[in-house]
Protein backbone atom coordinates (compact mmCIF):
# COMPACT_ATOMS: atom_id res chain seq x y z
CA UNK A 1 0.00 0.00 0.00
CA UNK A 2 1.18 3.50 -0.80
CA UNK A 3 1.49 5.93 2.09
CA UNK A 4 0.93 9.66 1.59
CA UNK A 5 2.09 12.13 4.23
CA UNK A 6 0.32 15.48 4.41
CA UNK A 7 1.85 18.21 6.58
CA UNK A 8 -0.40 21.10 7.59
CA UNK A 9 -0.62 23.88 10.11
CA UNK A 10 -3.69 23.89 12.32
CA UNK A 11 -5.93 26.62 10.84
CA UNK A 12 -7.21 27.59 14.28
CA UNK A 13 -3.77 28.21 15.77
CA UNK A 14 -1.53 31.22 15.32
CA UNK A 15 -1.83 33.47 12.29
CA UNK A 16 -2.82 31.30 9.30
CA UNK A 17 -2.21 32.43 5.72
CA UNK A 18 -0.41 35.53 6.98
CA UNK A 19 0.52 36.73 3.48
CA UNK A 20 -3.20 37.09 2.74
CA UNK A 21 -3.66 39.59 5.60
CA UNK A 22 -3.97 42.54 3.20
CA UNK A 23 -6.98 40.87 1.57
CA UNK A 24 -8.64 38.92 4.38
CA UNK A 25 -9.19 39.40 8.09
CA UNK A 26 -8.09 36.64 10.49
CA UNK A 27 -11.43 34.78 10.32
CA UNK A 28 -11.31 34.87 6.53
CA UNK A 29 -7.79 33.45 6.56
CA UNK A 30 -8.80 30.70 8.99
CA UNK A 31 -11.75 29.80 6.75
CA UNK A 32 -9.49 29.80 3.68
CA UNK A 33 -6.97 27.50 5.37
CA UNK A 34 -9.75 25.10 6.36
CA UNK A 35 -11.24 25.07 2.86
CA UNK A 36 -7.83 24.44 1.31
CA UNK A 37 -7.07 21.52 3.65
CA UNK A 38 -10.51 19.99 3.08
CA UNK A 39 -10.02 20.38 -0.69
CA UNK A 40 -6.67 18.57 -0.56
CA UNK A 41 -8.17 15.69 1.44
CA UNK A 42 -11.18 15.43 -0.91
CA UNK A 43 -8.96 15.38 -4.01
CA UNK A 44 -6.80 12.63 -2.51
CA UNK A 45 -9.90 10.67 -1.55
CA UNK A 46 -11.10 10.82 -5.18
CA UNK A 47 -7.92 9.19 -6.52
CA UNK A 48 -8.72 5.64 -7.53
CA UNK A 49 -5.78 3.97 -5.83
CA UNK A 50 -5.38 2.54 -2.37
CA UNK A 51 -3.63 5.08 -0.17
CA UNK A 52 -2.83 5.28 3.49
CA UNK A 53 -3.14 8.95 4.39
CA UNK A 54 -1.10 10.33 7.28
CA UNK A 55 -2.13 13.84 8.32
CA UNK A 56 0.54 15.62 10.36
CA UNK A 57 -0.68 18.82 11.98
CA UNK A 58 1.39 21.48 13.72
CA UNK A 59 1.15 22.68 16.45
CA UNK A 60 -2.22 21.43 17.66
CA UNK A 61 -3.23 17.97 16.44
CA UNK A 62 -5.74 17.77 19.29
CA UNK A 63 -7.78 20.67 17.91
CA UNK A 64 -11.49 19.76 17.75
CA UNK A 65 -11.80 20.75 14.07
CA UNK A 66 -8.77 18.65 13.08
CA UNK A 67 -10.17 15.66 14.99
CA UNK A 68 -13.37 15.92 12.92
CA UNK A 69 -11.29 15.48 9.75
CA UNK A 70 -9.79 12.22 10.97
Amino acid sequence: MISLNIFAKCPNTGNPKKRMSKLLDKKGRIDLAKIMLINILEEIHNINISLKINLWVYPNVDNKWIRLLL
